[in-house]
C-alpha cells in the first residue's frame, strides 16, 4: 500500500467514525422524543415550578395589597377621629364631582333605584290587597259588632 492509500483509509475510518458519532446522537434524540412518559414528567415538573412562581407572586401581591388596604383604613380612622366632617365634604364633594363628569351613568343608576322601589311598593300593595278579602271584611265587621253589643 502507498501513502496515499494509507491517507484514504484514514480518511475513510475518520468519516466513519464521525457518522458513528452523528448516528448516535440522532439515535438518542429520537429516543428521547420517543420516552413519552418522560417528556410527560418533564412538561409536569415544568408546569409544577411555574404554578409554584405564579402562586408565590400572588400570595406576595395579595400581602402588599392587605397591607395597603390596613393601611387606608387606618389613615381613614384617624381622618375621622381628627375631623368627620371633613370627611364627609370630601365625600359629598367626590360625589358632586362624579356626577358631574357622569350624568349619564347617574341618571342610569338613578333610574334603576326608582324602577326597584316602585317593584318593592308594588309587591306590597298586591300582597297587602291579597290578605284584604270579602270574606275577612264581613269577619271583621261581625267580630265588632258582636264586640259593641
Amino acid at each position: 500500500m502507498s501513502s496515499d492509500d494509507d491517507a484514504k483509509v484514514a480518511a475513510l475510518r475518520s468519516e466513519i467514525e464521525e457518522t458513528r458519532a452523528a448516528l448516535g446522537e440522532t439515535v438518542e434524540a429520537l429516543a428521547a422524543k420517543a420516552d413519552v412518559k418522560a417528556r410527560a414528567q418533564e412538561k409536569v415538573a415544568d408546569v409544577k415550578a411555574r404554578a409554584a412562581v405564579a402562586a408565590t407572586e400572588a400570595k406576595d401581591k395579595a400581602r402588599v395589597q392587605a397591607q395597603q388596604v390596613a393601611d387606608s383604613g387606618k389613615v381613614l380612622v384617624q381622618d375621622l377621629r381628627d375631623d368627620p366632617a371633613g370627611t364627609s365634604k370630601r365625600t359629598a364633594y367626590r360625589v358632586r364631582t362624579s356626577v358631574q363628569e357622569r350624568p349619564k351613568q347617574w341618571a342610569v343608576a338613578a333610574a334603576a333605584l326608582l324602577a326597584f322601589a316602585a317593584l318593592v311598593v308594588r309587591k306590597r300593595r298586591r300582597a297587602a290587597a291579597r290578605r284584604v278579602t270579602p270574606q275577612r271584611l264581613r269577619d271583621d265587621w261581625r267580630r265588632e259588632w258582636k264586640e259593641n253589643q
